[in-house]
């Protein structure tokens, strides 16, 4: 299953929460793309996050979102 998420950023309470779904995410068969709508002013939970296996995509435009939103089968 393919999960695509927007948020606009990765700051230290949306960043904990996706870090901790980060470090589950390997118990289930699904993969996670996070697409941040502002550029990360730091970046530790970006790199956390990536550290376990999930992408993280950054400075998408519209149709790019909704193209990927179309080949999802979860975007939240």
């Amino acid at each position: 299953m393919k999960v695509i998420h927007i948020t606009p950023h990765l700051g230290t309470g949306i960043g904990n929460a996706y870090l901790g779904m980060s470090q589950a995410a390997d118990n289930f068969e699904c993969s996670h793309t996070i697409v941040l709508l502002e550029k990360p002013e730091k970046n530790f939970f970006v790199e956390q996050v990536k550290n376990n296996n999930c992408e993280i995509l950054e400075n998408l435009t519209t149709p790019k979102i909704v193209t990927l939103l179309k080949k999802a089968d979860i975007g939240k």
